[in-house]
């Protein structure tokens, strides 16, 4: 009975260690997979902000285009270096990153999430997602059904909202 026991539990241990493995090479495969999307999506836009860069260039725009220039590069030297790692290697450089660099990390992951976000909002909008008008609101030019009213007229009946700075002669 205790060997029974033993076999089973040594059987239940050996599964629990197969499907660990079987999990983490998911989980690597899906991570090479969103490197790869990663990778190819940054070299897409590199690319068309080296054209950008270059339509800058025509237009004698030479110092953006120069910095555009110098930003599509750094995009191209950070695709080449995530193709060149492995998921695991890119996980070490960034926690290494993060360690020496805590202020810079962060910044740098705030950034990021703000971009993505932008990048999956103005993805959603082509997409037929309803979306709210941006800039200041209408509400108070809804509630006032009264015409706007000149400044003269506001000192003439003392409704002036704020004290009147010119002099008058009478």
């Amino acid at each position: 009975m205790k060997a029974e026991a033993g076999a089973a539990q040594e059987a239940a241990k050996n599964d629990g260690a197969d499907f660990a493995a079987s999990v983490k090479d998911r989980v690597f495969k899906e991570a090479e997979h969103g490197k790869e999307t990663v990778s190819s999506g940054l070299e897409d836009f590199a690319a068309a902000i080296r054209k950008a860069s270059e339509e800058l260039g025509n237009r004698d725009q030479s110092m953006a285009s120069t910095l555009v220039r110098e930003v599509a590069s750094g995009l191209e030297r950070a695709t080449g270096s995530i193709k060149g790692k492995s998921v695991q290697e890119l996980t070490q450089s960034v926690t290494g990153f993060a360690r020496r660099q805590p202020t810079a990390f962060l910044v740098g992951a705030a950034l990021a999430g703000i971009a993505l976000g932008r990048f999956a909002r103005a993805s959603g909008e082509g997409h037929g997602e309803a979306t709210q008008p941006r800039g200041p609101s209408n509400q108070g030019a809804a509630r006032s059904r009264e015409p706007a009213r000149s400044h003269s007229s506001w000192e003439e009946d003392g409704s002036a909202p704020f004290p009147s700075t010119s002099t008058s002669t009478s």
